[in-house]
Formats: structure tokens, sequence, C-alpha cells
């Protein structure tokens, strides 16, 4: 009886064992790739439970300024330091202090003390080259130097250079048609600017990272168990070489945020090729939670705004063009647009010089209702020959893309409302004439109005990027400069209008005499529109106050518009302001580098 339970035991054994090596060979040999109804890789499981990653770069296209520098990220030299450093010899610590002098046993001890896993040594150290390559030749397992993309501090141009975010669901229904819909969990996609419309070529195929493998106890282990992985290819990710100077937009923002221009935009042009230098927008966002407030995500710089009286320039224009104006022409400016004697700000009979410097209503409006009945679209046809018609920004083929706009979100140029019968109504006219009523310009078309002005009536859509280069700096798509209309003033007509807008800078009582004591010779015109805007829950009347112009004005170079909006202020203008200082900041850059 003993016996047979003896022999029962031993069956039983022998069975749970045979089972148990079954099983194993099960997990390690036949099914370690996919084990159980949910495919599980064991392999791929175990190894990486034993292994550490380090993200070092995200693999995603940089965007450069004109210079070529990195606006975004940067690539930096960094110490990577495990706390076994502290276990070296003091001797072997003393060779790390003397290649990098900002360290000592003090600063290093106390650094190591704050962490139990590794860590990245503060990355305001900043490393050279050498000290890069002499860190590596002391092949200590315990400090490690890399290099590792590092968000720049100066975070500037947020709405022109949008945001990077990870969301694959976005990435996926982008990019659809491509292989790439076999998509990582981290690969990332750019939302709003440059980062948005140029996504396709900056996206990231493949981040670089540092893996290492840890025992048990979760311990490193150093030498050969460190690994590169990343992206060797000599030509991606591409870079995106935008049109923008550093020197220039740091300084708008400097500017804008010290006079507290906090609702509004700033525009700066390069008249000579017709691109953006700056391009500043208020109210800033949280990077964090960028949508946190739509308002402030949007840039005002390229949305349509209420533009005033700088509006006035259109129809000067034309009636330029038309033949209109006589020198012996005297305008009743004590009258408003309605007929109503003028009560606020009575200005005498003014000549058109007069008119259009001090910014008489009436002169506009007894000149658009005589201009209509010639043309009842010469607000439109004249538009289109100052470059401020519909959208402006650089929008043609480029590759598979048959409408590749640089500028995300563009608002187009309006003139008129829905019903088309204004036309026909004089004080809409009128109203029209002076920027009211349905007008609305974005910020970036007035400063092209003005750089067409400037450089002699060639319209130009205007360029935000320049150049797609491949990873070793060869061009891959080139943008070249493009025409927007055939349509062009004539000579006299563009003469008369610059030395116009040179008149209310010059004219002591003109609107921009504030502006004539400037280091460089400013031609422009001044705005002022009323808006109807919601504040603290309740409709009130609020102004948008702009100043659009060029200087110098005997060899233009920039063509600038700030604009702050829906100020209640009646009497100050913080875009004049900006305005002032960033003109002379200009001229002081230009001369320090001459």
């Amino acid at each position: 009886m003993k016996k047979s339970r003896g022999i029962a035991f031993l069956i039983i054994y022998f069975s749970i064992f045979l089972f148990l090596i079954g099983r194993l060979a099960q997990i390690q040999l036949f099914n370690a790739e996919k084990f159980s109804k949910h495919n599980i890789n064991l392999l791929e499981q175990s190894v990486r439970q034993r292994t550490e990653e380090l993200l070092l770069n995200d693999g995603r296209g940089k965007i450069l300024d004109k210079s070529g520098d990195v606006l975004v990220d940067t690539t930096k030299p960094v110490l990577y330091m495990f706390p076994e450093f502290k276990n070296l010899k003091q001797a072997e610590r003393n060779k790390l202090y003397e290649i990098i002098p900002e360290l000592n046993e003090y600063v290093v001890q106390n650094e190591i003390s704050k962490h139990t896993v590794p860590f990245y040594f503060p990355l305001n150290l900043e490393l050279t080259e050498d000290q890069v390559e002499k860190v590596r030749n002391l092949n200590y397992s315990s400090i490690i130097p890399l290099y590792k993309q590092v968000r720049n501090e100066n975070r500037f141009a947020q709405h022109l250079l949008g945001i990077v975010r990870k969301n694959t669901q976005v990435v996926a229904s982008r990019y659809k048609d491509e292989e790439e819909n076999n998509l990582k969990p981290s690969l990332t996609n750019g939302q709003g600017g440059i980062q948005g419309a140029f996504d396709e070529f900056l996206k990231s195929d493949e981040e670089s990272k540092l893996l290492f493998h840890v025992d048990r106890q979760g311990n490193p282990l150093f030498g050969s168990m460190l690994k590169y992985t990343g992206n060797s290819n000599p030509y991606y990710p591409l870079s995106v070489k935008t049109t923008i100077d550093s020197k220039l937009q740091t300084m708008a923002e400097i500017i804008m945020d010290k006079h507290k221009l906090n609702y509004g935009a700033l525009v700066l042009v390069d008249i000579e090729d017709n691109s953006i230098s700056a391009m500043v927008s208020r109210p800033t966002f949280d990077e964090k939670n960028p949508y946190l407030s739509e308002k402030n995500f949007l840039n005002q710089a390229v949305i349509p705004q209420k533009v005033g009286s700088v509006f006035k320039i259109v129809t000067l224009a034309a009636a330029y063009e038309y033949n209109l104006i006589k020198d012996t022409d005297v305008f009743n400016c004590n009258t408003r647009i309605d007929g109503r004697p003028e009560t606020d700000r009575p200005l005498g009979m003014l000549n058109i010089n007069q008119s259009f410097s001090r910014s008489c209503n009436n002169t506009f409006a007894i000149l658009a209702k005589k201009l209509i009945e010639l043309n009842e679209n010469y607000f439109e046809d004249t538009l289109k020959a100052l470059g401020g018609y519909d959208k402006i920004g650089w929008n043609n083929q480029v590759f598979h893309n048959a409408n590749f706009a640089q500028i995300p979100n563009e608002g187009a140029t309006k003139v008129w409302g829905q019903d088309k019968r204004e036309k026909k109504v004089p004080l809409a006219i009128a109203q029209t004439a002076i920027g009211q009523n349905n007008v609305k310009i974005s910020p970036f078309a007035v400063a092209n109005i003005m750089s067409t002005i400037a450089r002699g009536g060639d319209s130009y859509s205007v360029k935000l990027v320049d150049k797609i280069l491949y990873k070793n700096g060869t061009d891959f798509f080139d943008f070249k400069k493009q025409g927007l209309y055939d349509d062009k003033l004539s000579g006299n007509t563009l003469i008369r209008l610059q030395n116009n807008l040179r008149e209310v800078v010059t004219d002591p009582k003109g609107t921009g005499k504030l502006f004539s004591g400037l280091p460089y010779e400013v031609a422009g015109k001044t705005g002022t529109a009323q808006v109807e805007s919601s504040l603290d829950d309740k409709e009130v009347e609020t102004l948008n106050k702009w100043f659009a112009g060029y200087f110098p004005f005997k060899n233009p170079k920039y063509a600038l518009v700030v604009v702050q909006l829906n100020t209640e202020n009646q009497n100050i203008s913080k875009a004049n302001a900006v305005y002032i200082d960033v003109v002379k900041a200009i001229y002081d850059l230009e001369n320090k580098s001459n």
C-alpha cells in the first residue's frame, strides 16, 4: 500500500515536472514572440524590463532663422551622471574637476544627494566641444557626455512658430495615405504657425535615445551595455529656414512687453525681398495649455481687423489714378461724412495733401462717392494693385500640394458685407472709404501695402520661409519670389502717395507728427477704428489704434505696422510708442553693425 502511494506520488510529481518543463519550453522556445491570446512578445518584454531609455532628441526637423540659427530647440552637450560617481576614488573625481572648472566636490556631491537614479547635470552648465572630448576620454562609466535636445529659454514668436504635441490620432489622420500610418505612440505633430504649416516636412520618424541595461536590483550595467538608437540618415529630418531676423524679433517682443501692448500685433517686412523679419502677436498663450483660451492662441497679425483711416490710402490712390483731384481743390472738413457739422474735430477747408495728413474724413467720403460711380469695384481693384487684397502670404504648389500656404489661418481682406447693395448706399460708401463699416484688413496685409508703395508699385506675396533644407544643409526646396497681381499703379500715383505718407509725419498738424524726430525718416498713416467689443460680459465701444508705414523714406528698407486692439483709452496709443522705439532700436542695431 505504501509502495503504491509512493509510486502515485512520483507519477504526480513527475507529471507536474513535465508540465512545467513543457510550459517553460512553450514560453521560451515556441511562443516566446506570441504568448497568450494577446500575442505578447515575451522576449521584447523581458529586454524592456531590463532596459532604461534616455530621450536625447525627438527627431523632429529644426526651424531656423535667416542666419541658420535654431529658433525653437537646440542641441547642447550635457553631462549625464549616475549616483555611482560618488564611489570613484578622489583622484579620479579630481580629473573631472580639472576638465570642468565649474565643478568641484561640493557641487557634485550636493547634486548627487538629490537623486537616487541617473540624472542630467543642470543644463546651465555650458560645455565646450573640447571638454566633451576630454570627459569622454576619461572613460568613466558613471558620467557620460551627451548631446541633448534642449528647449531655448528665450522662447519667442509663439504664434509664428506654433507648437508641437504628441497626438498619434492627428498624425495618423493627416498622413493616412502614407505607410507611416503604422506610427509609434511618441510621434509628434505640429499645430499652428510654422510647426503646423510645415509639419509634413518637419515630422519626426524616429527619436534618438540612449539605451542601457540594468540588473535585477535596477542598477545600471555599463560599458558595452550602452547603446544609441536614432536616425542615421544624412538627409533627414529636414529643416525649415525662415526669413526671421532673431535680433529684430527679440527686440520687437521686448518693446511690445515694455509698453504693455497686451492685445495687438506687430509686423516688420523686409521691403527688398518682401519677407517677414519679425512678427509679434499679443496676448501670448500658455504653452502647457495652449487651447485654454482660443483668443490667446490666435495670431492677431494675420487676422483681419478694423483698420480705420489707414484705409484712406486706397481711396487716395484711386483718386490719383482716375485724375479726380486738381491742385486747386479744397474740401470742407468742418462737415461729417453724413452731412452734419463736425463738432468734435473741425479742421476747416483743406486741400488733398492736408486732408490726408490731418485725416479729414469728409474729403475721402466725397472722393469715394465719385469713384464708385466710375467703377463700383474701385476698392477691390486698387487693393489688388497695392498688394492688400484677399490673402497675401506665399501660396503656390509645393510637390503634391497645389495650394501650399506658408502662413496658416491667414484671413482675407474684407471690404463689403454680405449685402452687395451697400455699394449703392452713399453713407455705406462713405464709411467704407474711411475704413469703417465692414472693412477689415490684417496687419500682415497692411504691411504689404506699405511695402508695395515703398518699393514703387510691384506687389509680391510675403514670404515667411525661404528654404527647406536637407539635414546636410543642401536645398530641398526653394521658395521663389511670387508676384501677386499684374495690376500696378502709375508712377505718378505712387510718387504722390509716397509724398503724402511722408507729409503725415512732417506736417506740423499731421496725425503722425510724433514720428518726425526719429533717426530714420518715416512715412506712414495713422488709423483709429471704432469696434464693438465684449468686455466683462457687456457690449462696449473700443478702439483699434494703428500706425502703418515704412522707413527710411528716401531709401526704404522696412515696412512696419503696429496695432493696439480693443483699447478703451481714447487719448494714448501704445502702438505709437512701440513704433517709435522699434525704429530707434533698428537704427541702433544697424549702426552698431556698421
